[in-house]
């Protein structure tokens, strides 16, 4: 299992079109939304890292987003 903490960058908001297609994303959760609505955390739970990529360029097709940067990874056996 993989668990990681990103961030999706918007290029204008996290508008009510973008939330619902994330929300559609089974094992992503929101956790915070910047003051300007640009930025989102989020947490992610995939299986192996090819599942994370996969998720990565899904993410990426939301309305609005411009990047996503995934600033704490968790690979547990992943590595081994």
């Amino acid at each position: 299992m993989i668990i990681a903490t990103s961030i999706l960058i918007f290029e204008n908001s996290f508008d009510e079109t973008a939330q619902h297609e994330l929300a559609a994303f089974d094992g992503v959760e929101v956790h915070a939304v910047s003051d300007d609505q640009r930025q989102v955390v989020i947490c992610i739970e995939r299986e192996s890292l090819k599942d994370v990529e996969a998720l990565d360029e899904s993410l990426r097709k939301i309305s609005g987003v411009i990047d996503i940067a995934h600033h704490a990874v968790n690979f547990e056996e992943e590595v081994l």
